[in-house]
């Protein structure tokens, strides 16, 4: 039956060519993207409006998918519909973990393009590494998107803003990419996973791998800003691009300097200030303490206006204890520079954060300011490790096809 299903899709080159296609849709709606956005916030009167919409959207399929399912119960299988529960929970786990409303509407789209690359890689190597293949690339796809991303330049593209690209979305894609492997493995041809690789698929396979590992390294490289993590015993654990002591001094001796910078642009858009005036690459100092008081207060007004409902109460305290730690954070490490710009909180609203703190016993916390740094290894170690990983890459594939080859033999 997975014959003639195979029969009816259409030609490696055309499924490839509308795999393509599907990826300069996603190309192309990138600078508009924020747009859309702001239109869907404007439409619905609250933030992260589009994400809301869009995980609406996939339930309403899901459900729609769920309920052809029970009807065709005894051909679908019971395991099929308790794999098919699992990845639908798993995408709503994932969905509700994203604070960024684009990156759930994109996490949906790349869930889509790796069934797409099933179809398409099914076509030439069927057998149990297509998924493993078609992982890889939509993972490259992904990589070219946030390359796109990262080189566009404030509005030169007919005036739409700059987006960000980051290996940590092109790891976030990948969650979505693999999810929509397990569907495809059960639902596009469960055949297949039973057929083994040929030493053909298995060159391939590995190929995609080298280019996969090398194009990853490179873009880290290229893109990604290296940093150090700390844990501060009260405040929690937050990431920095600068060393303590750099930190330190900084605010030590430019700390009425900076303050008065961040006195005098109150008013300027936070994107502006951030992304336009001061960048990471440009002065990690200035950009961190502004991001740490744009997530305070922002969590301060989450906190404010979930807070008279009793049914968010609990969210409501939630947010409170983020706007405390950020706040911990910048009184501890910016005390100079926070006193000078005049974006203390007041006694009330720190009586308010601190009220949400005992109310949840003293979590702990983790703040998102600067949390996409690399901290595991420094920009040099992973030069070095790249040329390394290629060539264990190749090893590898050269052992494996080898494997598979004395395999077939034997078994004629």
């Amino acid at each position: 039956m997975a014959e003639a299903i195979l029969t009816r899709r259409p030609s490696p080159v055309v499924a490839w060519i509308q795999v393509g296609i599907y990826a300069l849709f996603i190309f192309a709606t990138l600078p508009v993207a924020p747009y859309i956005t702001d239109f869907f916030e404007r439409l619905l009167g609250f933030e992260e409006a589009i994400g809301s919409v869009a995980s609406v959207v996939l339930a309403g399929v899901g459900a729609w998918v769920f309920v052809r399912l029970l009807r065709r119960a005894r051909a679908t299988g019971t395991a099929n519909i308790l794999w098919f529960l699992a990845v639908a929970l798993a995408y709503a786990l994932l969905l509700r973990r994203m604070e960024v409303a684009a990156e759930k509407v994109h996490f949906i789209e790349y869930g889509l393009l790796g069934l797409g690359c099933y179809r398409a890689w099914r076509r030439s190597d069927r057998d149990a590494a297509t998924p493993l293949a078609a992982i890889l690339v939509a993972y490259c796809i992904g990589l070219m998107d946030e390359s796109i991303q990262y080189l566009s330049p404030w509005h030169t593209w007919w005036g739409f803003p700059k987006r960000t690209g980051e290996i940590q979305d092109a790891l976030t894609n990948l969650w979505a990419i693999g999810l929509a492997q397990i569907l495809a493995w059960r639902f596009l041809d469960h055949e297949a996973a039973c057929i083994l690789p040929s030493p053909r698929s298995i060159r391939h396979l590995g190929g995609a791998a080298a280019v996969t590992v090398g194009a990853t390294c490179a873009f880290t490289l290229w893109t990604a800003e290296f940093g150090y993590r700390y844990v501060d015993p009260v405040a929690g654990t937050f990431f920095s691009r600068m060393t303590m002591e750099d930190l330190r001094r900084v605010d030590r001796d430019h700390g009425l300097e900076r303050g008065e910078i961040l006195r005098r642009h109150r008013e300027t858009p936070y994107g502006d200030f951030v992304i336009k005036l001061y960048p990471a690459a440009v002065d990690p100092f200035m950009h961190e303490v502004r991001v740490h008081i744009f997530r305070r207060d922002r969590y301060l007004r989450k906190r404010n206006d979930a807070i008279g409902d009793p049914a968010t109460r609990t969210r409501a305290h939630q947010h409170g204890v983020v706007s405390q730690r950020e706040d911990d954070l910048l009184r501890t490490y910016f005390p100079a520079t926070l006193a000078a710009s005049g974006c203390t909180l007041s006694t009330q609203e720190r009586a308010w954060v601190d009220e949400s703190d005992r109310k949840l016993d003293h979590p702990s916390y983790e703040s998102a300011v600067s949390n996409r740094i690399i901290v595991a290894l420094s920009r040099h170690e992973l030069a070095s490790l790249t040329p390394v990983a290629v060539l264990a890459v190749v090893l590898l594939t050269i052992g494996a096809t080898r494997w598979v080859a004395t395999r077939q033999e034997r078994a004629r």
